[in-house]
């Protein structure tokens, strides 16, 4: 959830939800592709916004495996946006692998707490021009 506390008047905010993967995957699930539909249309109405897609994991794993996997997840949350519809040139990746945890772990080799879940996540950025 995104809380935006007394925007302008003047300014327009675009509020877009994580998409969260199960453990060790980069598969979208059909709930991440029903959030992800009310993105594209936020998006498509707002056709002078660019987006980052910025992937994450838990802690659980090497560098290395994290590192790919977030990259995996930014790429496959890009892909299914370009399958909706949304121009491909106004959408770059990053991954960050374990680093930048939405939440601190405080047991890091447990896969099923909400922080480690929490962190199995693609955000949006937005790209102000």
């Amino acid at each position: 959830m995104v809380l935006v506390l007394d925007p302008k008047a003047d300014e327009k905010v675009l509020v877009f939800g994580d998409t969260h993967f199960n453990f060790d995957e980069f598969t979208l699930t059909r709930e991440a592709k029903v959030l992800l539909d009310k993105d594209v249309q936020v998006l498509k109405e707002n056709p002078e916004t660019d987006v980052r897609m910025a992937g994450y994991t838990s802690a659980q794993g090497t560098e290395d495996i994290n590192q790919k996997l977030s990259e995996n997840r930014a790429n496959a949350v890009r892909d299914y946006l370009i399958e909706e519809g949304f121009a491909p040139e106004r959408i770059t990746t990053i991954g960050y692998g374990r680093t930048k945890p939405a939440v601190y772990k405080v047991t890091p080799g447990n896969i099923n707490t909400k922080e480690a879940k929490a962190n199995m996540r693609v955000l949006f950025e937005v790209v102000v021009k």
